[in-house]
């Protein structure tokens, strides 16, 4: 029973999240704002604001206008949903370390689906991020930890996207990339960190490949978001520490 209040807890989280995505990169309100639909403006009645069951009610088009209503909004709250039924199976033993994890994983998605949308990673979110995973190190690791796996993932990346920026003409990485790198690097620590940048430069380039392929850019040149590879990478690190690691030796050692 507990499980499936679990679930349903996370399904409307998720919603929540959508709420995020959605706003957040169009600078809205987030709290106070009342839910409508993007298309006619028609205020969204708590009927209609079910996660899910909603969404299957209305047969996926919004009640007024007819308009289709993008299937993210399901997936992202089913996904939060299975997000927070993992976490509670793998780590309820702490409370305080899933629900922190849940927090961070969720800002996550959020970061995901915005730099695929909008290819930005909100430095907000990102600051949010960061405190969370400061709040989980900072009392178990020694200073150097945290201090020093942050400015290994920010000042390199940040050095060199000046100066590619100065010969180059262009932006090499985005900030919000950048920023990311560090606020990762607080929690993985200076080692790990490190395997972060070059396992996402790697998964990067699959991407970049799968962008080709499907026509999503014509050119290997024009941008593609590189979050999501930078989030895949550290969210398989700190749910399975050493397993990308270990497979990387497994192949090239």
């Amino acid at each position: 029973m507990i499980e499936a209040f679990v679930f349903i807890f996370g399904l409307l989280i998720g919603s929540f999240l959508n709420v995020i995505i959605y706003r957040i990169p169009r600078e809205e309100d987030i709290v106070f704002k009342r839910s409508n639909c993007p298309n006619c403006k028609k205020m969204v009645s708590w009927k209609e604001n079910i996660p899910v069951l909603s969404f299957i009610f209305l047969k996926g088009k919004c009640k007024n206008c007819k308009k289709k209503i993008s299937f993210l909004y399901p997936f992202i709250e089913i996904t939060t949903g299975f997000l927070a039924l993992y976490l509670y199976k793998n780590f309820s033993y702490d409370y305080l370390l899933m629900m922190t994890l849940f927090a961070v994983f969720s800002l996550y998605i959020c970061q995901f689906f915005i730099d695929i949308k909008h290819f930005i990673l909100p430095h907000g979110i990102n600051l949010v991020i960061g405190a969370l995973f400061l709040s989980l190190v900072i009392f178990k690791y020694s200073w150097t930890h945290w201090l020093i796996g942050g400015a290994v993932g920010f000042v390199p990346l940040f050095l060199f996207s000046l100066i590619y920026e100065k010969y180059r003409g262009q932006i090499g990485l985005g900030g919000g990339d950048i920023v990311l790198f560090g606020v990762i690097g607080i929690y993985l620590g200076p080692i790990n960190i490190f395997h972060t940048i070059t396992l996402s430069c790697i998964l990067g380039i699959f991407i970049t490949f799968a962008y080709l392929i499907f026509g999503k850019i014509s050119k290997i040149d024009k941008p593609v978001p590189f979050g999501p590879a930078i989030l895949i990478v550290s969210s398989i690190q700190i749910l399975y520490p050493n397993f990308l690691e270990n497979k990387l030796i497994s192949l090239f050692g």
